[in-house]
Order: structure tokens, then sequence, then C-alpha cells
């Protein structure tokens, strides 16, 4: 991987250092440029540095909070994830951003939200956005990877993954769990659909300031009724508690229970007909076991498999 050819400049490491706290971002620079950093080295003439707000205190730092005043907007320092509307950021902060980024550099993002995205290419920096794939159940982890630049889309091309090897690994994985291990107690309704819960504080359902939650989905959810005879609520496995509205909400509807089966064993069965989602990773994965897919929200960045 290369850049377009006509930069001279060097690969900046970042996290969405607009929406992402200080403490999220020095998560991500503990790990980030130390997994890609020989690769960049190797792709380009100048050496990596990392672009942090100026709490972390990276090699390149920006002041978020004076960023946003510069749009007239008061940032919350306490938001994980800071919501903002990518049009009331005006010029002042756009070029105070180009004091830091140089438009000859190359931002290596790791999961860059859309508002950021945006801004950088209003800013005219170039961008190389990645992002951890949604397909977990393959060998080894892999990236979804994006760009702005047409040169660096059509280089990273050339290393999509072949997403017919997921399938036969979807396949794989479904013979080896249905193989006399789904017993029939556990095995679902026939006809049936499964909707994947997520954390209360996940940045896929970050919208307008707020977090959303299946609840601000319920017409959606009940018109699956209309093609399923059950529809299985599938909490996240770390999520014991504060979902209590989610919970009562899903016992007095009819037609939907609480999934106590595992999400990878309900995709193995051909019970499971459809899987749904606000933006789980599990949709994308359900693809490749034959299902019916949908989301209720947009997933947080278009996925390309194997980039």
């Amino acid at each position: 991987m290369s850049t377009s050819g006509d930069k001279s400049g060097s690969p900046v490491f970042c996290s969405d250092f607009l929406m992402n706290a200080a403490v999220e971002q020095g998560t991500h620079a503990r790990w980030f440029p130390r997994l890609l950093g020989p690769a960049l080295r190797w792709a380009f003439q100048g050496s990596p540095v990392t672009l942090t707000d100026r709490e972390v205190g990276g090699a390149l730092n920006l002041d978020r909070k004076e960023f946003f005043r510069l749009s007239g907007i008061d940032l919350d320092v306490s938001e994980n994830f800071f919501y903002y509307d990518p049009t009331h950021i005006g010029e002042g902060s756009l070029d105070y951003l180009r004091e830091v980024c140089s438009p000859k550099d190359t931002l290596i993002g790791y999961e860059l939200s859309h508002q950021t995205r945006e801004l950088f290419a209003r800013a005219g920096l170039t961008y190389i956005d990645f992002w951890l794939h949604p397909v977990r159940f393959y060998d080894d982890i892999f990236f979804a990877v994006s760009s702005n630049d047409e040169a660096i889309r059509e280089r990273l091309a050339a290393w999509r993954l072949d997403s017919r090897l997921l399938t036969l690994r979807a396949t794989e994985i479904a013979l080896s769990l249905i193989r006399g291990h789904i017993r029939q107690d556990k095995a679902p309704p026939d006809n049936s659909a499964l909707f994947v819960g997520q954390t209360s504080y996940d940045k896929g359902l970050l919208h307008k300031g707020r977090m959303l939650s299946l609840l601000d989905f319920r017409q959606q959810f009940e018109a699956l009724s209309e093609q399923y005879d059950t529809v299985l609520f599938s909490r996240h496995p770390i999520v014991h508690s504060g979902d209590g509205d989610v919970l009562r909400y899903i016992k007095q509807l009819p037609f939907a229970q609480l999934a106590r089966t595992p999400s990878y064993l309900l995709l193995a069965t051909d019970q499971v007909r459809g899987v749904y989602s606000i933006s789980s990773s599990v949709v994308h994965e359900a693809t490749y076991f034959g299902k019916q897919t949908g989301y209720f929200h947009a997933p947080p960045v278009p996925m390309e498999d194997g980039t």
C-alpha cells in the first residue's frame, strides 16, 4: 500500500480525535500505531507520527475545545463520544485543523465517524480509515478499510478478500455446531427471526447526541411478526442490567421471546431465517450463513469484505 504518488508528507496515526474523548484516544494510540507502524514505514517516505487531543499528548496535538469553540460549540469533555453536526463546523475550525494536519500528509484513522470523515474531506485532507471488520468468525481478525483518495482505494481493492472464503468458513462453523450438538429443546421455533441486541453505549448507536435502543424502532420490530412466526431477542453477552425497559417490551409481545441460545448456534440452524439489529456486526455475519438480514439503523460505515 502506498499513497497516490503526489504527496511527500508522512502518515499520521489518529483515532477519531474530534468525537472520541481523550481516554478513548489514548487507548487506541497505544496499540494502533504499533500494529501498522512497520508497514507504513515501508510504504511511505516519512516516519509515522501520532495525532491526538492535547490532553493525550501525541507528537501532533489538537485542542478539541478550541476546535469546537471556533465554531461556537461548547465541547462536553465528559462524553466518551461527543456528537456534533458537521454542517455546524465553520471555516475557522477547518483552518485550525489545517494548521495541525498538513494536506501533504495522509491521516491513518481508526474508526472515524462519518462526521469527522466529512470534515477531513472539506479541509482537503486525505485519510485511510480502518474499522474492525464486522465478520469475527474468520480464521484471523481483519479490517474494513476505506479512503477518500481514489488511487488509494484502487490499491486497497487489490487486497480484497474473496467473500466466498467467508461463506465456506460460515458453512464449516454451521456444520460443526449442528452435527449432533443442538438438542431438540435448544432448537428455536421454525420460521424464526433473530434480533441482536447491543451494549447500551456503542458508537454505532449514537444518533443526534443520544444512544438508540430497540424502543426507538418498535414499529419496525413489530412488523417482523408479519413475516416470521417468532422473533428471538438476543441480549449482548456482557449486558446483565440496565435494559429493563427493553426486556419488559419484549415480554409483552406475543410473538417475541428472549433467546437462550448463543447467536452463532442460532445462525447455524435452519429454523432461524432472518437476522436483524440496529447496527450489530452479527447482521453482516449472518449473510454468510444464508440468512435474510436487515438493519433498523444504518451501520456506522459501509463495509467491504476483506479490503
